[in-house]
């Protein structure tokens, strides 16, 4: 199945950026939406790295169009100070992801820059066990197989394609022919072999 490019993501943000309210970049949006409640559940906490506004956006859209919320830090927290760790910080993002159902780490060539992302990815992976890599490559292939570096090659990554029903969808894969449907993942099927 095929990995998330950056053709798609970008796809997606220029389509956020021509709609006539929003007249702005990609951080001026993620900026101008209201802040959630504290309780306010997520299916996806998104783990990326800031760097990468632009994709960012496109995701967010990408999956707001399957009908999945997304939790962006400096989107849904905007008075979050990133360059200033501070107990406030850590307590406000643990919050969100016990309100999220799974965590995707944004893989992109800025993310191995980041200071918060294995923080994110190893305190989710303790409190839920739902960690999943979500790879952003440059172009398309329809045989994709992500082997993470390091310690992303623990979890499964994420790819898209369309369902039996003709539904595009997001699948989490252990392998190329080892997967299961997000929403089977998030009801606890484990991804299985497809001939």
């Amino acid at each position: 199945m095929p990995l998330i490019t950056t053709e798609k993501l970008n796809r997606f943000a220029r389509y956020k950026l021509s709609q006539s309210d929003y007249r702005y970049d990609s951080r001026t949006i993620l900026f101008t939406e209201p802040t959630p409640t504290p309780h306010q559940s997520f299916d996806i906490f998104l783990c990326h790295s800031s760097l990468d506004s632009d994709l960012i956006l496109g995701l967010r859209e990408y999956f707001n169009s399957l009908d999945y919320s997304t939790y962006i830090d400096w989107y849904n927290d905007p008075q979050l100070d990133r360059t200033y760790v501070n107990r406030n910080t850590a307590d406000t993002l643990r919050n969100r992801m016990e309100y999220s159902q799974c965590l995707f780490f944004a893989s992109s060539p800025n993310s191995p820059n980041s200071k918060w992302m294995p923080w994110e990815c190893g305190y989710f992976d303790g409190i839920k066990r739902k960690v999943a890599i979500c790879p952003i490559v440059e172009s398309f292939s329809n045989t994709e197989d992500f082997q993470g570096q390091e310690y992303l090659g623990l979890y499964p990554y994420v790819t898209s394609a369309y369902d039996t029903s003709g539904n595009e969808q997001l699948w989490i894969n252990e392998a190329a022919d080892i997967y299961v449907s997000l929403p089977g993942w998030l009801s606890g099927v484990k991804p299985y072999k497809h001939n």
